[in-house]
C-alpha cells in the first residue's frame, strides 16, 4: 500500500500542499514550526479518520478557514482509490472512498493500516496504563472490526453506567434496573475484549521479542504479559462490587483498568530500564507492530516517522537504517530539520524529498 500523491487544504499550520510521493521512502524536511508533523497527521488522519495529536477535529482547522480537506490517492494490492476527507465548522466530518461516503466511520478503520512513530512514544513505557491499552487497542482495531465496535459499545456503556451510578449514590431511592440492564451488556463485553486482548498478546509476543532481540542485540530478555481483573469469576466479582462502584460512583472493575507489564530480565521497564533499554523496547513494539499488521493484513502499513533521527542514538539508528536498505519496509514518510544529517545518514537509500518552507 502507497500514497501517489496527497493534497491538503488549510489543515492545521498548512494552507494548502501538493505532493507526488515516492512508494518508498520520502523525507519530510523543513525548519521546526514549519509544519512537518502536520502533514504527516494529514495521512494518519486519512487512514485512521483522526489526528494522533488533537482530540477534536475543529482545532485541526487553520486559522484563516473554516474547513479543512484532505485528498490522497492510494494503490492497495493494485487497487488504485481515492481518500477524501473533510471537516468544518457547519458540518460533520466525512470520509469518502471515489466519493462513496461510509454508513459509519469505523468502516473505514483498517482499510490503510498505518504505524506511527512519535517523538514521545517513550510514554508507553513511563506513562499511565492507558496509553498502553490504547496501543494495543488501536493494533487490534485495524485488523478486527467486530472489536472496534464492541470497544464502541463497551465505552459507550461504561460512560452511561458511571453517569447513574453518581446518580443513584445522591438519589437513594432510583430504581437500580437500570444498572442490572447494564451490567450484563459489560459483563459480556469484558469477556470479549479480554479475550482478544490475551490472543493478539500471544501472537504479538514473539514477534517483538524478535525485534527486540534484533535492536539490543540480545543483552537482556524482554517480555510482555497482560494484566486483567477478566477471568472466570469475574460475573460474580463485578456483581459483587456495586456497592463499592455506587460508593466510588464509578465502575472499579473491567477491561478499562486492564494493563500490559512490561519487562526486561524480570524486572519492571517501567522503574528499572536505561533511557536507552525503554528506547530500545518502544521501537520493538512500534517494529512489531508494523510486521503484526502486515501479517494480519497482507499488506505492508505506511510508516511515518516523526523526527526519529533526534530521538534515537547512533545504535539504534544504525538498527533502523539497516531495516530500510533491505526495504522490510513498504512507503515510509520520516520527518527531520537537519537536513544535511539526514540526507548523509540515508546516502545509500533512494528517496524522494519534500522540503516545508519557512512561513
Amino acid at each position: 500500500m502507497f500514497f501517489k500523491d496527497i493534497n491538503i487544504s488549510y489543515f492545521k499550520s498548512i494552507d494548502n500542499l501538493k505532493w507526488t510521493c515516492s512508494d518508498g521512502l520520502n523525507l519530510v524536511l523543513g525548519n521546526n514550526g514549519n509544519g512537518k508533523t502536520n502533514l504527516l497527521d494529514a495521512l494518519y488522519y486519512m487512514c485512521l479518520t483522526k489526528s494522533f495529536l488533537a482530540s477534536s477535529d475543529s482545532v485541526l482547522i487553520h486559522q484563516d478557514a473554516d474547513f479543512f480537506r484532505l485528498e490522497g490517492n492510494v494503490e492497495v494490492l493494485e487497487n488504485k482509490l481515492t481518500i477524501a476527507a473533510s471537516f468544518s465548522s457547519h458540518t460533520k466530518k466525512k470520509i469518502t472512498i471515489d466519493g462513496e461516503e461510509y454508513d459509519k466511520l469505523s468502516q473505514h478503520i483498517g482499510r490503510f493500516p498505518v504505524v506511527l512513530f512519535a517523538p514521545d512514544d517513550t510514554d508507553l513505557v513511563r506513562g499511565s496504563s492507558e496509553l498502553r491499552r490504547k496501543f494495543f487497542d488501536l493494533l487490534i482495531c485495524q485488523f478486527d472490526l467486530q472489536y472496534l465496535e464492541s470497544l464502541s459499545t463497551y465505552n459507550h456503556i461504561l460512560k452511561q453506567r458511571n453517569h447513574y451510578l453518581k446518580l443513584l449514590s445522591i438519589k437513594e431511592k432510583l430504581d437500580i434496573t437500570l444498572l442490572a440492564i447494564y451490567d450484563k451488556k459489560l459483563i459480556e463485553l469484558n469477556h470479549y475484549i479480554s479475550k482478544k486482548r490475551a490472543e493478539t498478546i500471544l501472537e504479538f509476543k514473539p514477534i517483538f521479542i524478535t525485534h527486540y532481540n534484533f535492536i539490543s542485540s540480545e543483552k537482556e530478555k524482554a517480555n510482555i504479559e497482560y494484566e486483567t481483573d477478566v477471568n472466570s469469576d469475574f460475573e460474580s466479582i463485578f456483581l459483587n462490587n456495586q456497592e463499592k462502584d455506587i460508593f466510588s460512583q464509578r465502575t472499579n472493575l473491567g477491561i478499562h483498568a486492564d494493563d500490559f507489564e512490561w519487562t526486561l530480565d524480570e524486572k519492571s521497564t517501567k522503574k528499572y530500564a536505561s533511557q536507552g533499554q525503554k528506547k530500545s523496547f518502544v521501537l520493538a513494539l512500534k517494529l512489531a507492530q508494523f510486521t503484526f499488521l502486515n501479517l494480519k493484513k497482507g499488506i505492508k502499513p505506511i510508516l511515518l516517522m516523526d523526527d526519529i533521527f533526534d530521538k534515537l542514538d547512533d545504535f539504534r539508528i544504525k538498527k533502523l537504517l539497516s531495516m530500510l536498505t533491505e526495504n522490510v519496509f513498504g512507503q515510509v514518510f520520516i520527518t527531520d530539520a537537519r537536513a544535511e544529517r539526514t540526507k548523509n545518514l540515508l546516502k545509500n537509500i533512494p528517496f524522494n524529498c519534500f522540503t516545508m518552507e519557512d512561513k
